[in-house]
């Protein structure tokens, strides 16, 4: 699907076509269907994750998720039943690198 039609798909629920260059970028976060990173913590080196999903391609549709912590080499699988691809689109669109 071309960026403007799955920009034109999501933008109703992640906060309109006013967002649209921050939506362009969480949308390509969102295809890539993982995200790296590390969680701060005060007096410490942090703790890595990897979260991924399933790829699903509708904003309303059911996601599945996995979540990996460096820290203790735990995975935890998330049944995010009551998310869809829309709210983890715009959870993308508050990251700020």
């Amino acid at each position: 699907m071309s960026d403007d039609a799955l920009q034109a798909l999501f933008a109703p629920y992640c906060g309109g076509l006013a967002r649209s260059e921050a939506l362009l970028d969480a949308l390509e976060l969102l295809q890539g269907r993982q995200l790296e990173g590390c969680r701060p913590v005060e007096g410490a080196d942090g703790h890595g994750f990897v979260l991924s999903w399933s790829d699903e391609r509708a904003p309303l549709d059911v996601i599945h998720c996995q979540l990996f912590s460096d820290t203790t080499g735990c995975f935890a699988k998330v049944q995010c039943s009551d998310v869809s691809i829309g709210v983890l689109a715009d959870g993308l669109l508050s990251i700020r690198w």
